[in-house]
């Protein structure tokens, strides 16, 4: 919430947004564009259970969206996903963007 309280980029160009802190199994992801910070936040069954949330998400609200992924130990359910594709990936991070946005 800090990093937030404090962000700024000269320009602020994003004004819209939110940390939650939730059980990734519990997790609804809010309508329109979305991107999704993980910084390796759960296990590999939370995991894909939060990746089953996202993508019947995107079956209601057809937007785009993207997952960044920091230290991606438990990735296996993103790549699994038909409904995602990685668009960039270091030994750090890895993005992933919803095919048909």
């Amino acid at each position: 919430l800090h990093n937030i309280a404090v962000y700024h980029d000269g320009v602020m160009r994003c004004r819209d947004i939110e940390a939650r802190c939730v059980d990734g199994r519990n997790f609804v992801p809010p309508p329109g564009d979305l991107v999704l910070y993980l910084n390796n936040p759960f296990d590999e069954q939370v995991m894909a259970a939060l990746v089953d949330s996202v993508e019947q998400s995107l079956q209601v609200d057809q937007r785009k969206l993207f997952v960044v992924y920091q230290r991606p130990m438990h990735r296996a359910p993103w790549d699994r996903s038909t409904a995602f594709r990685q668009v960039h990936s270091s030994t750090r991070y890895v993005v992933y963007e919803n095919i048909g946005s």
